[in-house]
């Protein structure tokens, strides 16, 4: 049995179209959808709320199946549900999976694919759990494991806001049953048309860390060199960028709520396009965003800026191309003159 119940209504919110930087298209359909986006005049965004099942399967915490399938709502990503759906059938066939016991708490599911990215679960997983503060219930949150570096923040959110929350976290491969639990709804499309109840999300960090915006920090994002998408010369950006008063920060070397410290204040974000990107949630609408990009053309973290309304140059060191493993992968030189060039210009 399934039921949906709303908690937030559409709703919709003005876009600011970026600031494009350098722009070329590997085709024409390329080039009219890029431009079909950024000039968007509002994003709208569907009712949020929950889902109740009864009877239901779920795989690693993330994917709810039934009926021999996986519920589509529940995946992000199509191409290998066909495959993932006969791994799940074949456990279940084998009473190779794990009973969750009923309690007095209500059970909550509300991850997806990709949980284990510091970007897609700060804005499309962790937001969603706003939308239980409205139900007067205990609950028992089931974490899937790559997700289980971000139980203690779950945790210090949930009691923020009032929520009495346990968490559970499952296991790799995992298939667990249930005889009744909730699954919350998303609030974004993957990478495009994130709610505001991401920004609803955003703002009580802030407030829960009882951050100040001074907006007076040029601060350049890095990558290590062993990351996926490295800029080869980075190092020189990085001294150039310093002469213009930037300081280098890489996300990963800091905890969370240092993460949000330190990125509130921007008053200049520049950075190339990874997970550290994101940390522009946390900066004022006065702060002004330069990203560069391989020609993946990721609009997440557009998405995220704009929400935020802060003004957001968008660099493009390739052309714009259709996505690929190997573009995802390969680390780029960038024209670093160029970029210094532009960055003194916003």
């Amino acid at each position: 049995m399934q039921s949906f119940v709303t908690v937030k209504q559409e709703h919709e919110y003005k876009c600011q179209e970026p600031v494009v930087h350098n722009v070329s298209f590997q085709d024409d359909e390329i080039k009219n959808y890029f431009y079909a986006q950024i000039t968007t005049p509002e994003q709208k965004c569907p009712a949020e709320g929950y889902f109740e099942f009864e009877n239901v399967f779920s795989y690693e915490e993330k994917f709810l199946y039934t009926e021999n399938k996986i519920i589509h709502i529940t995946c992000v990503d199509f191409l290998q549900i066909n495959e993932l759906e006969n791994v799940i059938a074949e456990k279940i066939k084998s009473e190779n999976f794990t009973r969750i016991i009923s309690s007095n708490r209500l059970d909550v599911v509300f991850c997806k694919a990709g949980a284990g990215n510091f970007g897609h679960f700060l804005t499309e997983c962790a937001p969603k759990l706003l939308n239980l503060r409205n139900l007067n219930e205990k609950f028992r949150i089931h974490l899937p494991r790559e997700s289980a570096m971000f139980a203690n923040l779950i945790v210090d959110i949930c009691e923020y806001v009032g929520l009495d929350v346990e968490i559970r976290i499952g296991r790799l491969g995992e298939v667990t049953h249930y005889k009744k639990v909730i699954y919350l709804s998303a609030i974004s499309q993957h990478n495009t048309r994130k709610s505001l109840t991401f920004k609803n999300f955003r703002d009580l960090i802030i407030d829960m860390y009882k951050i100040k915006h001074s907006v007076n920090r040029k601060i350049y994002i890095s990558r290590d060199k062993n990351e996926k998408r490295s800029i080869e010369n980075q190092e020189n950006l990085v001294e150039k960028l310093s002469n213009l008063g930037f300081i280098n920060v890489h996300p990963a070397h800091h905890s969370f709520k240092t993460q949000v410290e330190i990125f509130s204040s921007a008053s200049v974000l520049c950075g190339s396009l990874g997970a550290g990107f994101t940390n522009v949630m946390w900066a004022s609408e006065e702060c002004r965003s330069f990203f560069i990009d391989p020609g993946l053309t990721d609009y997440f973290f557009w998405d995220i800026a704009n929400i935020m309304k802060q003004r957001f140059h968008w660099y493009f060191q390739g052309p714009i191309s259709r996505w690929s493993q190997e573009l995802s992968e390969r680390n780029y030189k960038i024209n670093i003159d160029d970029v210094i060039h532009k960055v003194k210009s916003i």
